[in-house]
């Protein structure tokens, strides 16, 4: 049975299951260097809320961030929030970000939580890869991440 991808019960070990697509809005940022990954992922969620909000738009999970291929010497990236409906047409802010419909497609994915600070990502995302090969599976695109916090 197929399920949201978004409000799962954490789990440490990797976990395959079946989702259905998820509506979400987005700003796309395409070829960002990495030293300015924090600037955007700020700009963006400091901004996106008040945009769904304008049009009655609920979020229905945590951000997200969602990567159309690997990153390399840059990233691409969707980046946003689950809705309950789309956005009547995209959205522009002062700043200048554009925020606009998405979706996450449905299928089988592979999941696993990580809790813990920013620097043990790294090794998280490896024992991730090495779970998903464990269970017969090779990891597919695109790929993103859900970001869980205190306030979330």
């Amino acid at each position: 049975m197929a399920r949201s991808s978004f409000n799962l019960e954490p789990t440490s070990a990797v976990e395959i299951l079946e989702i259905d697509p998820e509506r979400v809005v987005v700003q796309k940022a395409t070829n960002v260097p990495w030293s300015e990954l924090a600037n955007v992922f700020d700009s963006t969620y400091g901004a996106i809320i008040p945009v769904v909000m304008a049009e009655g738009i609920e979020t229905t999970g945590a951000a997200v961030a969602v990567y159309p291929r690997p990153p390399s010497d840059t990233i691409s990236m969707e980046i946003g929030f689950p809705v309950n409906r789309p956005l009547s047409a995209a959205q522009t802010t002062d700043d200048g970000l554009v925020f606009e419909n998405s979706e996450i497609p449905g299928g089988m994915v592979a999941r696993i939580t990580y809790i813990g600070p920013y620097d043990g990502l790294g090794a998280a995302w490896e024992a991730f890869m090495t779970g998903i090969a464990a269970a017969g599976h090779q990891p597919g695109l695109p790929f993103w991440e859900v970001y869980v916090t205190d306030t979330t």
